[in-house]
């Protein structure tokens, strides 16, 4: 099946469509350069083809490398001779990182987190780079978490801006459990963002998340208010 990224929460509801549990493979690739990237039977991230594809993880800002373990933009560079056009250092404008550390299978090659989200959609919130689309996986990390988020990005009375993140959970929406969910994202994302809970499926209308390939993950109410 070719598709745009999963969720684990979509990807545990297709695993079990078929009336058992299926185990699922994620792979990774673009148009321009072919498949790039596929997971083992380790399910421990994805494995980068490194005998056709020279990958570096890089900067969103400066394009300098980074170490495993940064969040930055793929640039790939197709080593086969095949190619229609060659394609040397194209920055796909993915962003993931590189896995620190040997795999349990312990294959000669790098592994990738998989498609954390998209550099040309980032934000700036008090200086630190955020990117909307990668938030479902830190969300994912909560129990109740039901699958699907949206980020909003406004300005208080004062003129401040804002960023909330509306997470569909299951459950009662109370304090604590909001609480908690700010918690993780301040933890995760190096930043404190607001959180609201909603109930499973009230954000589809907005995310799109029925009817599109890629859902909305960012509305910007400041860029509706100055037009």
């Amino acid at each position: 099946m070719i598709c745009g990224h999963l969720s684990d929460e979509v990807r545990a509801s297709l695993a079990g469509a078929w009336g058992m549990q299926v185990e699922l493979f994620d792979w990774y690739g673009v148009g321009d350069t072919g498949a790039i990237a596929g997971e083992g039977p380790d399910h421990d991230g994805l494995y980068l083809q490194e005998d056709a594809h020279f990958v570096e993880i890089v900067d969103v800002d400066s394009g300098r490398e980074l170490p495993a373990g940064q969040i930055g933009d793929m640039v790939v560079t197709c080593l086969f001779i095949d190619d229609l056009f060659p394609i040397i250092r194209f920055n796909t404008h993915d962003v993931t990182r590189v896995l620190p550390g040997a795999s349990a299978l312990k294959l000669p090659f790098r592994r990738i987190a998989g498609f954390l989200g998209r550099s040309d959609s980032m934000v700036k919130i008090k200086g630190i780079n955020v990117y909307p689309q990668a938030i479902g996986n830190i969300l994912s990390e909560m129990d109740d978490f039901a699958g699907e988020y949206l980020c909003v990005r406004g300005a208080a009375a004062d003129g401040r801006e804002t960023f909330t993140v509306r997470i569909e959970a299951r459950g009662p929406a109370d304090a604590a459990r909001t609480d908690a969910y700010r918690a993780l994202l301040r933890q995760r994302l190096g930043v404190d963002v607001g959180a609201v809970l909603e109930a499973p499926k009230s954000l589809s209308a907005l995310t799109g998340v029925e009817t599109r390939q890629k859902p909305v993950r960012l509305i910007d109410e400041r860029a509706k208010a100055a037009s």
